[in-house]
């Protein structure tokens, strides 16, 4: 397309984020990238911030799944989330993890995270959809997820049904332990 990439993930927090680190789960960085190759598609990363707040220090990672049109994903899905499992049990606590991971919590895929000691909001609501109305996927799949470690205190957890985009937001109100 010959010209910088001026999209991505971002986290956005009312306290200050005092460290940061990225970490691609598939593919890299690429400045320039054609639709017309595979080179520089589907590029993942997992971001990591830690936030300062007047309850604490808390981190918060983000990722946006290996994209596949099957809703259980495939070994590229597999292989990016064990890389962001991995990654995230050595983080340290409290932890938020929350993203659009491109996969049902019943795939192969998001049981990498069984093994962790990360509790799954999403599965454990029984969330059957985290789609909108204006998403153009034939299914409702529980594709976007929240999950929390054992400091971090639910007070409220939701799924949004204002039309905000194709997927629904997840609210988590939490304090930290």
């Amino acid at each position: 397309m010959d010209s910088k990439i001026l999209f991505g993930n971002a986290i956005y927090s009312k306290f200050p984020i005092t460290d940061e680190k990225t970490i691609f789960t598939h593919g890299s960085y690429k400045e320039n990238r054609s639709i017309h190759t595979s080179d520089g598609t589907n590029g993942r990363n997992l971001q990591l911030c830690k936030v300062t707040s007047p309850y604490g220090e808390f981190i918060v990672a983000n990722h946006h799944g290996h994209h596949t049109f099957h809703h259980h994903g495939d070994e590229n899905s597999i292989k990016s989330l064990t890389v962001v499992a991995d990654a995230l049990s050595q983080v340290g606590s409290p932890l938020i993890f929350c993203g659009d991971l491109n996969t049902s919590y019943e795939s192969d895929a998001i049981k990498v995270f069984d093994k962790s000691e990360l509790r799954n909001l999403t599965k454990e609501d029984n969330i059957q959809t985290t789609l909108s109305q204006l998403s153009r996927v034939p299914v409702d799949v529980p594709c976007d997820y929240i999950f929390t470690s054992k400091q971090v205190k639910i007070l409220n957890f939701s799924v949004s049904d204002k039309i905000i985009s194709d997927h629904k937001a997840l609210i988590l109100e939490f304090t930290i332990e």
